[in-house]
């Protein structure tokens, strides 16, 4: 019987005008099966929005990552599947 291996991530970096923005653990080591190519990246001001769209199996949802001042802000996931 063979094993299913879930992807996950390992980390995370951010790298915004030369300043490193250290991302928690927390933000990401609960999230499974990321789907890279779907990475997008919104800023304005002082803000920057990373979205991804990722599938655990069950069904799929996207992750919103949230960065204000250079400094993580937090997340939000939609598992709304609309």
């Amino acid at each position: 019987m063979a094993s299913y291996q879930e992807k996950s991530i390992s980390s995370l970096t951010l790298t915004q005008n030369n300043i490193k923005v250290i991302i928690p653990k927390s933000a990401f080591d609960d999230l499974y099966e990321p789907d890279f190519s779907s990475v997008k990246v919104y800023s304005d001001t002082n803000h920057f929005y990373i979205f991804m769209d990722n599938s655990d199996g069950a069904g799929a949802y996207t992750i919103i990552w949230i960065f204000k001042d250079n400094k993580y802000y937090g997340r939000y996931i939609d598992d709304s599947e609309v």
